[in-house]
């Protein structure tokens, strides 16, 4: 398998765990969150102030978040740069192929 692929993988996986944990709130995964990094950004005069690692962390996050709310395996809302997100059913049958200990609610 290619590497861009397994990085998206991982990516997307450790995010679905992350609203998993969260589950039935919304909310936003950050590289923190999903386990990536210990690092917590630091606010100067109303700015995030992170790493470069950070920020790529970051867009590999924005990536994957797009590619599951496309495919339905998250719902977004509201709209925009401090939207949260959620799982949705089909989003719970996708995480149960990474981890089996992760189960949906009857309702789904």
């Amino acid at each position: 398998m290619h590497a861009h692929i397994n990085r998206f993988d991982e990516i997307a996986g450790k995010v679905l765990r992350d609203l998993y944990g969260k589950f039935p709130q919304g909310s936003r995964p950050n590289p923190k969150s999903i386990g990536l990094t210990d690092e917590e950004p630091v606010l100067e005069k109303g700015r995030q102030l992170v790493s470069a690692e950070w920020e790529i962390i970051r867009d590999e996050i924005n990536l994957a978040l797009q590619w599951l709310t496309l495919e339905q395996l998250i719902a977004q809302s509201p709209a925009g740069q401090s939207s949260t997100f959620i799982l949705t059913s089909k989003g719970f049958k996708a995480l149960q192929r990474w981890s089996s200990e992760c189960v949906p609610p009857r309702i789904s």
